[in-house]
């Protein structure tokens, strides 16, 4: 995802923001506090948190050795 807007520019003495970055601050320091308290509440717990985005799921990767790959060897 892009903004669209330039937050920060160089300048010879070091960086600073633009007024679209200035504009910006605020609302980006306020959604990385509310990722973080989300992190917060999922310390702690025993099991991991699954997330299904837009009732779709991921596919599970393949093992790197399918099941009908394998012989069984006698001994």
């Amino acid at each position: 995802m892009t903004i669209g807007r330039r937050m920060a520019s160089t300048l010879w003495v070091g960086a600073g923001l633009t007024e679209d970055g200035r504009a910006f601050l605020h609302h980006a320091r306020a959604l990385v506090g509310i990722a973080d308290q989300a992190l917060d509440v999922l310390r702690g717990r025993r099991r991991s948190l699954r997330v299904d985005v837009l009732d779709t799921r991921v596919p599970r990767p393949r093992s790197p050795i399918h099941p009908s790959e394998c012989t069984r060897r006698s001994t």
